[in-house]
């Protein structure tokens, strides 16, 4: 039976306030921050955890990506930073894009640790590449505070929580060269687009109108503009460098609930979601069809 007494105690340099902590999939390792320091021990060994030093204030959010390799840290300094467990704690990125009055409140990785998706203080989701640290998505259209983001099995989709009483959803979608056109390795990037029920939709009907309105979505020509409608994305070109800027995106409000939205979870291999509020609604799994892949022409 279960009892409630410690397995282990890990030791701490000193009384600290610890404010997140995670364990890796594999039980390997174990992280907490405290302050402005993230401390990773090994649960195999005994001794002081090692120190992960760069933040200059406090960490709010640990985690580690699912092969237990990398840890993101998310701070109130606007910065998230990957950390390498195999590698005695190495610093591997330095997620910039935010200032110290805006910081973040959490930061997770993709299923395959590719992207770190990471929720900031002006009711903003931001999404960076792990290893190259550049900025690829800001995640707008939450009119208050997001509690919390999920990304879908495949990274194609994330999800986001809101105070404002909904969920939104954002189709993140992967560029494809055209036939018979040589790819340019300069300027190959990601390009998204977005889809799901209209706005306001009730809980009861929103499997429905999701899928519907995914698909009408995915009927529709690509635009040439670069510009689109309220509720896509809209993709800048960075002219001197030969990339695709920072996409802005707005995503639909696939779920609308009477109160705040503290938690939203993806099932593990399917497009479906399940949201919490305190609004009294039971938990009700909600289907995303994804939009079938578009044929796009290389920038």
């Amino acid at each position: 039976g279960v009892d409630g007494r410690p397995i282990k105690l890990l030791p701490m340099p000193r009384r600290s306030y610890i404010r997140s902590a995670a364990y890796s999939k594999d039980g390997k390792h174990v992280v907490a921050s405290a302050g402005k320091y993230a401390y990773v021990w090994d649960t195999a060994k005994e001794g002081k955890p090692r120190r992960l030093k760069g933040h200059h204030q406090t960490i709010s959010s640990v985690s580690f990506n699912d092969k237990g390799t990398k840890i993101v840290t998310a701070s109130r300094d606007g910065s998230a930073r990957v950390w390498s467990t195999v590698r005695q704690g190495k610093a591997l990125q330095t997620l910039h894009g935010l200032d110290d009055r805006q910081g973040l409140k959490a930061a997770v990785f993709s299923h395959d640790g590719r992207r770190v998706l990471a929720l900031a203080s002006d009711r903003t989701a931001r999404l960076w590449d792990s290893r190259s640290g550049q900025m690829t998505h800001i995640l707008r259209g939450h009119r208050e505070t997001i509690y919390d983001a999920s990304f879908n099995h495949d990274g194609s989709w994330v999800a986001t929580a809101s105070r404002d009483g909904t969920v939104r959803v954002y189709h993140l979608k992967k560029r494809r060269r055209a036939p018979g056109k040589k790819k340019n390795k300069a300027s190959a990037q990601k390009t998204t687009r977005t889809g799901g029920p209209p706005r306001g939709a009730d809980i009861p009907s929103v499997a429905s109108s999701a899928v519907k309105q995914v698909q009408q979505v995915a009927k529709k020509p690509n635009s040439k503009n670069k510009k689109e409608k309220k509720g896509h994305s809209a993709t800048a070109r960075d002219k001197t460098a030969g990339s695709v800027a920072t996409v802005s995106m707005e995503g639909e409000v696939l779920i609308t609930h009477q109160g705040p939205v503290y938690d939203v979870n993806f099932h593990p291999t399917q497009n479906e979601l399940v949201s919490a509020s305190v609004d009294g609604t039971p938990p009700v799994p909600v289907f995303l069809a994804p939009p079938p892949p578009l044929l796009l022409s290389p920038l």
